[in-house]
């Protein structure tokens, strides 16, 4: 199970969930899907995503 990720300091969030996908892929894909997510939802202009 992923923590969700908070605003505070989001690069070190992403980069520790990184290397522990090095260890097994579908955590990696699962930050990725998110981050991806996040990105469109921002991009057509959802009010709860929030740029850092």
């Amino acid at each position: 199970a992923l923590r969700v990720l908070h605003a505070d300091q989001p690069r070190r969030h992403v980069v520790a969930a990184a290397r522990r996908g090095s260890e097994g892929a579908p955590g990696l894909a699962r930050v990725l899907a998110a981050l991806r997510q996040a990105a469109a939802a921002q991009a057509q202009g959802d009010p709860t995503v929030q740029p850092s």
